[in-house]
Formats: C-alpha cells, structure tokens, sequence
C-alpha cells in the first residue's frame, strides 16, 4: 500500500507519481519486502529484527532511522502482540507491517484528515500518537476494575477462589504495560535527541511531545501497580482477620469445654471411696455444675467482647 503526505495525508493511486515534495509512504509485509531486488545492508538489518519482535526501540543513522514496535493487545496483552518495522529517511517511510495491523490505523489518519508540514518525521509522529490515542480510556477502565476489585473486599462479596488470580493477572498485565510505555518513552527520546541530520527542529520537538505523552502513561501505569499491590495487601489482611477470628473462635470453644473436659477425667477415675457415685443426685449435680461452668464463662467472655 502507498501512501502521499503532501499538506495532507492521502492514499496514493496505482502508478501515481510522487508529487513534488511529497513524503512517500510504503506499507508492505515481511514477504513483500523480502521479494524486492538489491535489498541494501541496513533494510536486510530490518527484516532480521523482525525475527524476534519484542521489543520498541529506534536507531539513528547518518541518512535514516529504523527501529522496530512490539505493541501488547488490549484484549490479551499477556499473549498477544502487534507489531511492525520501519526505515524513515527525510523523504521517505518504509512501515513493514506483521499481521496487517499497521494499514488500518493509517487509514484512520486519513479519513481523520491528518494534515500538516510534510516531512517523514511529522507524519511518524503523528503514527505513534494515534497508535496510543485512547490509551488513557484503556488503561481508565482498568483502574475501574481494580475499583470493582475494592469494592468487593470491602463488601464482602470477592469470590475466595479466584479472587487472588484475578489479581495476579492484573499484576502481570500491567508489568508489561509498564515496560511497554518505557519503551515508548526511550523511543520517543531517542528520535527526538540522535535525528538532528535527518529530522528538522519542528520534527524533533514533535518526538519529544510523543516521549512527554508516553511518560505521563507509564506513570499512569505506576499508580496502577501500586493500586494493585495495596488491593494485594488488603486481601492479604482479610484472610489474615478472618484466620485470626477462626483461630480465637476455636481458643473460645477450647476454654469453655476444657472444665468438662476435666470433669469427665476426674469422675472417670471410678475409685470405690468416691463419694458422689453412691450420692442420689451425683448424675444431676454434675450436670448442673457443666452447665453453670458453660453459661459461666460465655457470660465472661461476652464481657470480655471475645464473643459476639
């Protein structure tokens, strides 16, 4: 797919010729790329970084910047990417896209009329901010889920079974959104501060605006994993409260029957002097005795507020 960006960002048609002064924009695949004759030195670099695309990262050049983005699904940031490659020059770019995710965002620029000075550093700028455009609701709706999370400790109502894995999830997710926003910060840094013979001022300082935006998100993403850690902890403290209650309610029942205890010890003995064996109301004394000595210390305990 072909792209111009004259003052404004439009889709080229078959065989068009680029217009005078125009950045030119080429969206192919791996394989696409790969078909093409006399591949210079750096863009067989390209397709080897491809390989293993994990990671965010830009390398200047004396004539161009070409680096790769690894970027997590919304849906499943743990076991899915996006990604794609790209080779910028002063009057071209070259986006290699993966799986076909990279056409449809640019489409959406078009149709937004994404305009402005032409130049391969103005319009890449413009990528990487609307590749995170409505990372902010994104990440809104997952600090609204570990609100929900709150809410039902403080309620009650957090399912015991799968209430620590859901938070464990949450966690790990927001390990790689973290890491994934520090990349995006170096990247937005790296263009902004090594591109000085390949971008103009005005180019740099829109990079420099990307790396601002991608910073003020790994922060978000920060407070989110603190957020996590002290739901964590909050957790913890419930099941540590409520083994605690567990604990002194068994203490309680261990004291109030320990008397019965010893007297069924004691009048088990069976000695023959024993006097309460021949005594006609031994039976029932002993009853009463075990029932004063129960409702005896209940009535200390609730004093005590160890019982409810």
């Amino acid at each position: 797919m072909r792209y111009f960006f004259e003052t404004k960002l439009r889709r080229a048609e078959e065989k068009e010729e680029v217009p005078r002064g125009a950045l030119e924009i080429y969206i192919m695949t791996e394989k696409e790329l790969r078909r093409r004759e006399k591949l210079d030195s750096r863009r067989e670099a390209l397709l080897r970084s491809m390989e293993h695309l994990r990671y965010c990262k830009a390398e200047a050049f004396g004539d161009c910047v070409m680096g790769t983005f690894s970027i997590p699904d919304r849906d499943r940031p743990m076991d899915k990417r996006s990604g794609f490659a790209y080779y910028l020059t002063g009057n071209s770019c070259l986006l290699v896209d993966q799986e076909g995710w990279l056409s449809p965002l640019v489409d959406r620029m078009e149709q937004a009329g994404h305009e402005g000075r032409t130049g391969a550093g103005i319009f890449f700028s413009g990528l990487l901010n609307e590749i995170i455009r409505e990372d902010v609701i994104w990440l809104q709706k997952k600090e609204e889920k570990l609100m929900e999370a709150e809410d039902e400790l403080v309620k009650g109502t957090a399912v015991q079974s799968r209430f620590p894995e859901r938070i464990q999830s949450w966690r790990r997710e927001l390990m790689i959104l973290h890491a994934y926003y520090e990349q995006l910060t170096d990247v937005g840094e790296d263009l902004q501060e090594n591109t000085e013979g390949i971008f103009s001022g005005g180019d740099r300082a829109a990079f420099d605006r990307f790396a601002a935006k991608a910073d003020r998100l790994h922060d978000h993403v920060e407070m989110l994993q603190e957020y996590s850690a002290q739901i964590r902890e909050m957790y913890q403290s419930k099941l540590d409260l409520e083994q605690n209650r567990i604990m002194s309610m068994l203490t309680i029942v261990t004291t109030i029957f320990l008397p019965l205890s010893i007297l069924v010890g004691w009048y088990g003995m069976n000695f023959a002097n024993m006097p309460e064996l021949q005594w006609k109301y031994g039976y029932l004394g002993v009853i009463v005795l075990s029932a004063a000595t129960v409702i005896g210390e209940i009535l200390f305990f609730k004093k005590k507020k160890m019982l409810k």
